[in-house]
């Protein structure tokens, strides 16, 4: 989770981010909050709730399970095992072209476990932004562009992450953007990245361990 950037010298900031704490929890939605979540349980062209293949996958990775926190994490195994070709060659599919092909990179995974999210009742939107990977495309350590999946749960906005296979997510990552999808496609989303890559140092100043 991050938090607000802080000012530093030059054209820097500080970055503090979090792991999220699920247990938590926040104050129920108020009714102005539950219209505005609307937008991320709605049908658009790249989350086809009504779609038979992916209502038929969203029933079966839920199987059955209401606790929002224990469906969270089903739904994100599943298409963590469910898009079998890791492939970078597929350009930002739809959910629906992603269910029936079982093939892309974070992107198509991020897609998809949103719709999976948004059919069984869970508000979903994707970000985008950077996350530390161990190892990628032969270089090692690196903070790369990334897209995954947030469920809207008790109050809070959790990251879930199909493609890196994690539910209780890493605090190594930095959002940029966030959508429901609604108004743009995945290719619009990672607009805000363009004028970054390349342009931007990250240093670590400190880790705090987990307690």
């Amino acid at each position: 989770m991050d938090a607000p950037a802080a000012p530093a010298a030059g054209n820097s900031v500080v970055v503090t981010v979090s792991r999220q704490d699920v247990k938590a929890g926040a104050p129920p939605a108020s009714g102005c909050r539950r219209r505005v979540l609307a937008e991320y349980l709605a049908s658009n062209l790249m989350i086809r709730t009504d779609d038979p293949e992916l209502v038929r996958l969203a029933a079966k990775a839920a199987g059955g399970e209401t606790d929002p926190y224990k469906l969270a994490d089903r739904l994100r195994v599943f298409v963590s095992d469910y898009v079998k070709d890791k492939s970078l060659d597929i350009g930002f599919a739809s959910a629906a072209e992603v269910a029936r092909n079982r093939e892309g990179d974070c992107s198509e995974h991020g897609v998809l476990l949103a719709a999976l999210g948004r059919i069984n009742g869970l508000p979903s939107r994707v970000a985008v932004g950077l996350a530390y990977v161990d190892e990628f495309g032969g270089q090692h350590h690196i903070l790369g562009f990334h897209l995954w999946t947030q469920f809207y749960i008790a109050g809070r906005w959790y990251d879930v992450d199909a493609a890196l296979g994690e539910t209780d997510c890493s605090p190594a990552r930095i959002a940029f953007a966030v959508s429901s999808l609604s108004n743009a496609g995945l290719a619009d989303l990672s607009l805000p990245l363009l004028d970054k890559i390349g342009n931007l140092q990250v240093q670590v100043l400190e880790v705090v361990p987990r307690r």
